[in-house]
């Protein structure tokens, strides 16, 4: 396998492990329901960097995540998540679109959208 490739071949102990993944995503939903926090399971494709950024993303490491719908699939374009877990390319992370959680870790003035919640392992 090549640099930047991912494995494509499934198997039964890994399509338990997706539905597991899934299963925690949706409970975690539910119990974090009450207080608005959305979450979504995705996928790191890599890292982003840029030279010029708002203020409160200095020093921010930047994922490319793709989100990820109930069956697994794909959903919607690649997005960028702000991540202090240290999650690296091909590892599955919980992303929230929770403004509250974002603007404590960055700063009320942010414009970042999501950030890595957790690593279901």
């Amino acid at each position: 396998m090549k640099t930047g490739e991912f494995a494509t071949e499934d198997t039964k102990g890994t399509d338990k492990r997706n539905h597991f993944l899934i299963f925690l995503c949706v409970l975690c939903g539910k119990l974090f329901a009450f207080r608005g926090i959305r979450m979504q399971l995705g996928l790191v494709l890599g890292t982003a960097t840029a030279t010029v950024k708002h203020p409160t993303f200095r020093g921010e490491r930047m994922l490319v995540v793709q989100l990820e719908g109930t069956d697994g699939k794909a959903d919607g374009e690649p997005v960028l998540a702000f991540d202090r877990l240290g999650a690296r390319r091909g590892d599955r992370v919980l992303v929230t679109t929770d403004g509250a959680l974002l603007q404590g870790l960055l700063g009320r003035t942010t414009p970042g959208r999501y950030s890595v919640l957790g690593m279901p392992d």
